[in-house]
């Protein structure tokens, strides 16, 4: 028997040594049947999340050696096969077939144990799942949001980044239902293929490489241009899922309601797919440090952010009670590709998303410390990461300083209290994830919301379980974009430097008075200085937005102020001052309102609503100085008539 884990991860790895044997070449953008057989699998299990369900060790009878490799694992047997469909080198589905496993998984709870018998890999509820069955059919785990490499000129079949997730059986045999979906760890497989399709270029996606801004028609300057257009896929239940990992305690582990309120880290998995337009162009997808590649003569890459929301009192008020760093992407697998260009294209490499090719990252992926930064390096309208003076490159050598970032540093860290049913009755949950594509057409279909459900039962559970995927930001969830009332409003401000929206809702009160409760979300709205060029870029600031404005008489009644920005950080709130007939709520300089951020308002006045309009001034000097948006001001009701005139929005 081999020990493989109480106090160090594992890692869960697939390899195979069987020979290829390939199938006769048909069309190119026809899906064939693959299969791979054989091999290890290994597991990487982080130790904190095994006991945060209650396992406290797990260990692999008649298991692989440790010499070479560290992580331990199973051998699968060459009796069995795997298949799936593919075409360009692009995996379609898991289709059929088993891949059985030598040996036994056990796993340690208190006296009892569990053991994994007759166990094989076999597809899983989604197309490009797989999951771990035992001898009687029961799932263990399932595994998800995986990168692959298939390369059908050479022999090797490789996927890695694999999430490993418990399943609803393995939940309720360890007594831990709200267990289901918790993310354990991740995979990593190696293989070699029993059977391959063909593979080739589909010439009209491939030669020359569509890239956003180039002409359609090469003859025609004055005609239409490809355009970016990445979409976050609400395909699968799976695409949108949030975990607690840890909370900063000297355990690790989250002591829940009661005990010390504790920063959480949090991570979520999710999925984007290239759309499928006569003018969707191909998008680059390049490594940091990788190089510099066309179309923007750098390492172009995409960017993820996610933010953690509280609706609360009855949906009156929506709060952002978390938000992430930056994830830098660095790789797209062009998985459930309907044709295409194959992986093989010599100037792919899997640094581009293909039109109509999707991509992935899971919670593993999106809580490692190597892809992620600030959001201060970046310049979100134009999507540009600044290299130069980044904590990869302080001394703009071009040169990955390899940064130690610690498990904490760079995540999403929210308090246990953000979260606490108990303390917020009535509120419900909501995470939100956004993909920064460079030239994106469409900014709001790349943002994606999911609710779920905060239980503390020894360890936090996020489920989402029975929770719809809902494509576009957060605030839109909150107040409906196309509410016309004087009780309830949310506009969109687009300008050149970015965009944000202002919403608002409004509750009559007993007495003649009025609430009014304002979120302002600014999405790549920043006015940047920056030094040098790409791909030597630095970005010496990034600021965004530094007051909200709103006409309200000298006259008017100020009670009940409230402001939140979410950052846990005292003595950095925007204030209430009142100058003439506006009231200014104003933040401190350290304290601007930056990009992929919201900002909660609420105070009560005697003042009815009308449309008007806010302004909205910059934090960094400019033109303009401000801006201004279309909402709902308490203003006279005199004033109403000249207010509707001035719906349009500012430049």
């Amino acid at each position: 028997m081999i020990r493989a884990i109480r106090c160090a991860p594992l890692l869960l790895a697939f390899l195979t040594w069987t020979t290829s044997v390939l199938a006769e070449s048909g069309s190119p953008s026809a899906s064939h049947i693959w299969s791979v057989s054989g091999g290890q699998l290994r597991m990487r299990l982080d130790p904190a999340l095994l006991a945060k369900v209650g396992i406290d060790s797990v260990d692999f009878e008649q298991g692989l050696e440790t010499d070479s490799d560290p992580r331990p694992g199973l051998a699968i047997v060459d009796s069995g096969a795997l298949e799936f469909s593919a075409n360009n080198d692009s995996i379609q589905a898991f289709v059929a077939g088993r891949l059985p496993l030598h040996g036994e998984l056990r796993l340690s709870q208190g006296s009892s144990e569990l053991a994994l018998r007759g166990a094989s890999i076999q597809p899983g509820a989604s197309a490009l799942a797989l999951r771990v069955v035992d001898g009687g059919g029961a799932v263990w785990f399932d595994l998800d949001h995986l990168h692959f490499h298939l390369l059908g000129q050479s022999d090797e079949f490789r996927a890695w980044n694999i999430d490993i997730r418990i399943s609803q059986a393995l939940a309720q045999r360890l007594g831990q239902p709200l267990a289901e979906g918790e993310y354990l760890g991740q995979a990593e497989l190696l293989t070699r293929f029993r059977q391959t399709g063909p593979i080739g270029d589909d010439p009209e996606y491939c030669q020359p490489i569509r890239w956003p801004g180039t002409l359609i028609d090469s003859g025609n300057p004055d005609g239409d241009r490809y355009e970016a257009d990445v979409t976050l896929n609400g395909e699968f239940l799976n695409n949108l899922t949030v975990n607690a990992l840890r909370c900063e305690t000297e355990t690790r582990a989250c002591d829940g309601p009661g005990g010390v309120d504790a920063r959480m880290v949090i991570a979520p998995s999710a999925e984007l797919r290239n759309t499928n337009n006569l003018n969707t162009a191909a998008i680059p997808w390049y490594r940091k440090f990788s190089g510099v590649f066309p179309p923007y003569g750098n390492d172009q890459h995409p960017f993820l952010v996610w933010n953690i929301y509280r609706i609360e009192d009855g949906g009156k008020r929506l709060r952002q009670v978390g938000r992430s760093a930056v994830k830098h992407a660095y790789l797209t697998a062009n998985s459930g590709c309907g044709g295409g260009c194959p992986n093989t294209h010599p100037q792919n490499n899997f640094q581009i998303l293909w039109p109509n090719c999707q991509d992935t990252y899971g919670t593993g992926d999106n809580d490692n410390s190597t892809h992620l930064g600030p959001r201060s390096e970046i310049l979100p309208h134009a999507v540009i990461w600044g290299r130069c003076g980044s904590i990869y490159d302080a001394d703009c050598n071009g040169q990955n300083d390899f940064p130690t970032v610690g498990d904490f540093d760079y995540r999403t860290q929210i308090l246990e209290s953000a979260i606490d049913p108990a303390l917020h009755p009535g509120a419900s949950f909501h995470i939100e994830a956004w993909y920064l594509i460079r030239e994106d057409q469409n900014i709001f279909n790349s943002m994606g919301t999911r609710r779920f459900l905060p239980i503390y039962s020894s360890a936090w559970f996020l489920s989402t379980s029975g929770q719809n995927f809902a494509q576009g930001p957060m605030i839109d969830k909150w107040a409906d974009p196309a509410a016309v009332g004087q009780m309830e409003r949310n506009r969109l401000l687009s300008t050149t430097e970015g965009q944000v929206k202002l919403g608002v809702k409004v509750e009559a009160l007993a007495g003649g008075e009025y609430r009014y409760e304002y979120a302002l979300a600014n999405f790549d709205l920043a006015r940047a200085v920056t030094s040098g060029f790409e791909p030597n870029l630095r970005v010496v600031s990034n600021r965004g937005l530094i007051a909200l404005e709103l006409p309200m008489p000298a006259t008017a009644s100020l009670s009940n102020t409230d402001f939140f920005d979410g950052d846990q950080i005292p003595d950095n709130g925007w204030e209430f001052v009142r100058d003439g007939d506006v009231l200014r709520i104003q933040g401190p300089p350290e304290n601007p309102l930056n990009w992929a951020t919201m900002f909660s308002f609420g105070f009560q006045t005697d003042q009815p609503p009308a449309p008007g309009l806010a302004s909205l001034p910059m934090a960094e000097a400019g033109t303009p100085a401000a801006y201004q948006i279309a909402t709902i001001v308490p203003n006279r009701p005199a004033d109403t008539l000249l207010a509707d005139s001035m719906e349009a929005e500012g430049p």
